[in-house]
């Protein structure tokens, strides 16, 4: 079905696939990496009664990591990528239902889950 489709910019959009894949595998690499970590810790903390705010620590800080690394290497250029071919109206209207909270009568906006911001 796509490959019947011509892309408006297709080699922009090979290079963007290509260095989202790149940066995937090295976000899986770094995953694998933290997991062999977190399993020594988790069999430290029966040994040591401060490996659980050790281990508390270590999970916030990956998170944080993890979160940053995806926000950063994987959604942003592909958003930049989109919204460079698109005009801004339709931009706006794409991004119109992520951010308006259906919950709400009045149509506020959400802060989206868990409490973080969709940027515009």
């Amino acid at each position: 079905m796509i490959d019947e489709k011509s892309l408006p910019d297709e080699k922009a959009a090979i290079t963007v696939l290509n260095v989202s894949r790149a940066q995937l595998e090295d976000i899986n690499t770094r995953h694998h990496k933290f997991q062999r970590q977190l399993r020594r810790l988790i069999e430290g903390t029966t040994s040591d009664p401060d490996g659980v705010a050790v281990l508390k620590e270590r999970c916030a800080r990956a998170i944080e990591y993890f979160t940053g690394q995806i926000a950063t290497q994987l959604v942003a250029p592909l958003r930049e990528h989109i919204d460079h071919d698109r005009p801004q109206e339709e931009n706006e209207a794409l991004r119109a239902p992520l951010t308006e909270d259906p919950r709400r009568a009045d149509g506020a906006k959400s802060r989206g889950c868990y409490g973080a911001r969709l940027s515009q």
